[in-house]
This record gives structure tokens, sequence and C-alpha cells, in this order.
């Protein structure tokens, strides 16, 4: 069944990049913008991309050995890490990620576990706050239509992005919540948020502050990245794209369906971008080539990783 559902995510995503390059390639010639690329800027991406991996290592140490109080030696967040990255490539929003755990001693599966949940909800808390800021700002100025949306609507951003500010502030507050939330949800569900839980409630408000900056962070220089990725096909100011980018950001979370959102990431960009006049067909370009270095070069590595499974699986791998 798991592997129906993956080959389902690959077909859904490649269905939706073909449908975009047919689109695109219909006013733009995608050919002839990727052969035009500057050099200089594509180095600079690559950069880029290690200083933006440089800031999600920071993040992730800082879980393990800061909020975890645990003493976890370089090399092994490393391969936690990269090894995460491997896994979080074939699951819908990169939820793999999620158990790197596994590349652990097998009695610290469940506390690791509960810190990589932390770990990406302070990332998610992140893009939450910017990108419901930009779903506003894009309504006003872009779309004109902010005014017209439904009060629900306007109330649901409202509370995701007070939730955002008591996880950041407040997490004990936040833990509460979320431990009177368990009692109503599936047993299942509720034993899934427990390694949370239990983690929230030994979270300082130092910790979480200093978590939230560097999930702001990550989060820019994720931004810094594409920009200058971008500028290597066209050329493009940070504010002219900034709100579009955390926009479209936000709004992938809420779609994925495909293989590690191939596909959904890459329209969302062209759509939010477009509405500032950028080229689909340089957007497209700068996706797909941010997507081969983000997410293959460091799932590449955590194949290296995998080995480290084998303490919690045996030799069944």
């Amino acid at each position: 069944m798991k592997k129906i559902s993956l080959i389902a995510r690959i077909v859904f995503g490649l269905v939706i990049l073909v449908a975009l390059v047919y689109h695109v390639q219909s006013s733009e010639d995608l050919l002839k913008v990727l052969t035009h690329a500057r050099v200089e800027f594509l180095t600079l991406g690559f950069c880029a991309f290690i200083f933006h991996y440089f800031t999600v290592y920071l993040r992730w140490r800082y879980v393990l050995n800061g909020v975890g109080k645990m003493q976890i030696t370089n090399s092994v967040i490393l391969k936690s890490l990269f090894g995460g990255s491997a896994m979080g490539l074939i699951t819908p929003g990169r939820l793999g990620e999620l158990g790197k755990g596994v590349f652990f001693e097998k009695s610290l599966f469940w506390r690791i576990s509960g810190l990589s949940i932390i770990d990406k909800g302070y990332a998610h808390v992140a893009s939450i706050i910017l990108g419901v800021t930009s779903f506003i700002m894009i309504g006003q100025e872009r779309i004109g239509i902010w005014n017209g949306f439904p009060y629900l609507l306007n109330i649901l951003l409202a509370l995701l992005v007070l939730i955002g500010f008591i996880a950041i502030f407040r997490p004990r507050l936040f833990a509460l919540l979320l431990a009177r939330l368990s009692h109503y949800l599936p047993h299942r569900m509720a034993s899934l948020l427990a390694p949370l839980i239990e983690n929230l409630n030994h979270l300082s408000r130092k910790n979480s502050f200093t978590l939230a900056i560097l999930s702001l962070l990550v989060n820019l220089s994720t931004f810094l990245e594409f920009y200058i990725i971008l500028n290597a096909f066209v050329y493009v100011t940070p504010g002219e794209i900034f709100w579009a980018f955390e926009a479209a950001f936000l709004a992938v979370s809420f779609f994925p369906f495909s293989f590690s959102d191939i596909g959904i990431r890459e329209g969302m960009r062209i759509f939010f971008l477009g509405l500032f006049g950028i080229s689909a067909a340089a957007v497209l370009n700068a996706s797909l080539l941010m997507f081969m270095i983000n997410a293959l070069i460091p799932a590449g590595l955590g194949l290296i990783a995998i080995s480290r499974m084998k303490i919690f699986f045996g030799n069944n791998l």
C-alpha cells in the first residue's frame, strides 16, 4: 500500500510538472532562458545553499543539545540531518524528516522523534507568521480582494498567527492546549502528540525564542538562495518577490500530495510571483534548480547515513 501511495505521489507530481512546463513553454522558451543563465549568480546560489543548510544544522543541533540537554557529536547530527532529508524526499510535506530518531540508538528513538517534531514545528511557526502576513499584503496590493474574503477565513488566519506566537512566547501553555486537544483525538493521534507535549513542557521561553530566531534565519536563508538563483535568469529586487515567495512557501504546505512537493511548489511560485510580473520561465527554471540543489544533494549524502538505521531495525535492511 505504501509503495502504491509513493508511486501515486510521483505520478501526480510529474503530471502537474509536465502541465506547467507545457503551459510555460507555450509563451516562453524555457531552454533559451536556461542557457542564458548567468553563471556567477548560480555559483552564488550554491554558496547560499551551503549557508542555508548551515542554518538548518544550527537549529537541529540546538534542538538536540540545547533543548534536549544531550551531548550529540557533530558527525552524528549531520548524519541524522542528511538521513532525514533522504527520508523526507519521498514523503508528502517532507514528513519523513520527523523520523530522524532512527539514526540514533534505539533507546533514544522516541525522545529524538519528539525533538524532531519541535524542530519541524518551529519551522512551520516561522512560515505561518510570514506566510499569513504575505497573504494579507498580496491580497491588498495585488489581488484587491482581501476585504471580500469571508470572515471565517480572516478568523482562521488570525488564529494561525495567534497560535504561532503562543508557541513562541508561551510554549508550556501551547503544550497544555495540545494536551487538552489530545483528549478528543483518536488514541493513535494522541500518542503521536505525546512526545511533542512532553518536550514542550520542558521548553523554556529562552529555548523557544532562540528556536524562533533560528527558524526565521532558516526561512530567510531559503529566500536568499531562491532570490540569488532567480537573478541568474531575470533581474528582480528583493522587495518585489519576498511576500510572493513567503505566500507560496506557506501555500505548498496545504497541498502535500506529490513527491517532495514537486509540481505543487513550482506552480505556487509561478502563480504568486506572476502577480508581480516575474517571468514564469525564470521562476520554473530557478525553482527546479533549487530543488535539485536543496533536496537531491542532502538526500544523496543521506544515503550514507542509512546504515545507521541498522541499529534500529537490525539486519532486515
